[in-house]
């Protein structure tokens, strides 16, 4: 159920997941953060008050695979319909961490050394990532404090 990012950019994230694993992250994990069905599981946990910028993935991504002959647009429905019901509160505190970022790379390395080794990622394979532990009242305050009144 996790959502991988192995660089601090959407684009970028997106142009170096293999496209198996791209639909994969937007049909079973994404799809489920944004629908709220597993609030208690970390992967979820981590996304607390972030919804719009997952959903901003999410559309990026289906604009990427469309661009490339595969098309979802229900899918970019459900995700443009959840983006605007939701505050935009920018990426979550731990975007642009390195651990999180190196440990997605060994993740995908792990998951297909063949495709993900032409990167030459500076990371070991490994089958687990890091995900940071996030308390919602601190997130929450973070961002009330950066969102412009």
């Amino acid at each position: 159920m996790n959502i991988l990012f192995p660089f601090a950019s959407i684009k970028e994230s997106i142009k170096h997941t293999k496209r198996e694993y791209l639909y994969l992250q937007l049909h079973k994990a994404t799809i489920h953060v944004v629908t709220g069905r597993f609030p208690n599981h970390p992967s979820s946990k981590i996304w607390i008050y972030h919804t719009h910028f997952l959903c901003e993935y999410a559309l990026q991504s289906l604009l990427f695979m469309s661009d490339n002959g595969k098309h979802y647009p229900n899918l970019f429905d459900k995700f443009h319909e959840a983006q605007l019901k939701v505050a935009n509160t920018g990426p979550p505190s731990w975007w642009g961490n390195k651990d999180v970022h190196s440990s997605h790379q060994a993740y995908l390395l792990s998951l297909d050394p063949d495709y993900y080794s032409q990167f030459e990622w500076n990371v070991k394979p490994a089958k687990t990532i890091y995900l940071p532990s996030i308390d919602p009242l601190t997130e929450l305050l973070r961002i009330q404090k950066e969102l412009p009144c």
